[in-house]
């Protein structure tokens, strides 16, 4: 499953954002699920978030996934180019369906 999804984050702030995840109406099961996020500059290092670095959590009862970076983690990112490319993958149990994979732009505002 593909989807777009274009972050927005706060210049001289931290970040969080939470998603809820539905599926014709109801809630989407994320249990057992995993996720790692990429923000990309043109320049510089690229960032990650996971579920194992502990910068993404899901509740995966609740379908929800909530990302999360500090203060200092947004003032690193470099926006000198000011296209940062997102890509965030959810990844099922070994034995279930498709992993969700959003991409898009994050925007600095």
């Amino acid at each position: 499953m593909v989807g777009n999804w274009s972050p927005q984050i706060t210049r001289g702030g931290g970040w969080t954002r939470t998603l809820s995840f539905t599926q014709a109406g109801a809630i989407f099961s994320l249990v057992d699920y995993t996720a790692t996020m990429t923000l990309t500059p043109g320049t510089g290092t690229t960032v990650t978030l996971s579920t194992a670095n502990g910068k993404i959590t899901i509740d995966g009862a609740a379908g929800t996934l909530t990302t999360l970076l500090s203060k200092t983690e947004v003032t690193a990112i470099d926006w000198s180019q000011g296209v940062v490319e997102s890509r965030l993958t959810v990844i099922p149990p070994a034995t279930t369906g498709e992993a969700i994979e959003l991409t898009g732009i994050a925007n600095l505002v």
